[in-house]
């Protein structure tokens, strides 16, 4: 009956040893993938980083230098959440279960199972330590990687906020050069108009004589033959 009892105690500290190991893997599952996010984001930030910091660089206005302190906040942030999910794989200074032969050889079943059982039990208590800082240093850079999310959406709104300001500005200047162009082109066109009338009056000057006009004949008819006045005369006189 001892000995049974005692089997009982010795295969349920192996599972919980067994356990304990498989949260450290766990962890360790967890940090590699936080880690793997990270650095494709921290790639791909510093890509277009080099573009944010050429349209806002110098700073114009208030919004820019935000600009320019949160996306400095976020490197800074990436950077550190990195270092602290890697540091994680740093610590692995766990306890296993030993195969000592002469140990089996040497004692007792029951002896075997009650040293082993309060063996794992000790060690198991170390490993949870190692495993409750890895977990605290996960927790630290989880907790950073959601305030970067936060501070992303916040950084896309200011870049969407400022792109927009740009493009109203450069809209109105284009409306203002456009109609300034327009009303040079109106002033000119109305003194190229106005330059022949006289705007002196609205009225005719009824003293203006207009030009004379030609008669022209489409054949021979003695009573459209134009009388030929005496200058005409002398000159066909003296054609002869």
């Amino acid at each position: 009956m001892s000995l049974e009892k005692y089997r009982e105690l010795y295969e349920l500290s192996k599972e919980v040893f067994a356990e304990e190991l498989a949260r450290s893997e766990r962890i360790d599952n967890k940090a590699s993938k936080y880690l793997t996010a990270l650095t494709f984001l921290l790639g791909v930030f510093v890509t277009f980083n080099k573009q944010i910091l050429q349209s806002t660089i110098p700073p114009i206005n208030i919004l820019e230098w935000i600009i320019i302190i949160v996306d400095i906040l976020l490197i800074v942030i990436v950077v550190c959440a990195w270092f602290v999910i890697f540091s994680v794989f740093k610590i692995h200074q766990y306890a296993k279960i030993p195969i000592d032969i002469d140990f089996f050889d040497n004692n007792n079943l029951i002896d075997i199972y009650y040293a082993m059982a309060k063996g794992m039990k000790e060690n198991n208590e170390k490993n949870k330590e190692v495993d409750d800082k890895k977990s605290k240093r996960l927790y630290y850079g989880y907790s950073l990687i959601k305030f970067t999310v936060i501070l992303l959406f916040v950084f896309s709104m200011l870049l969407t906020a400022n792109t927009w300001i740009k493009y109203q500005s450069s809209k109105k200047e284009e409306i203002k050069m456009t109609q300034s162009e327009d009303q040079n082109g109106n002033v000119q066109n109305t003194d190229q108009q106005n330059g022949p009338q006289n705007t002196s009056s609205d009225k005719p000057n009824p003293n203006v004589k207009p030009p004379n006009f030609q008669l022209v004949t489409e054949g021979y008819d003695p009573s459209k033959v134009i009388q030929r006045t005496p200058r005409s005369q002398k000159s066909d006189r003296n054609d002869k």
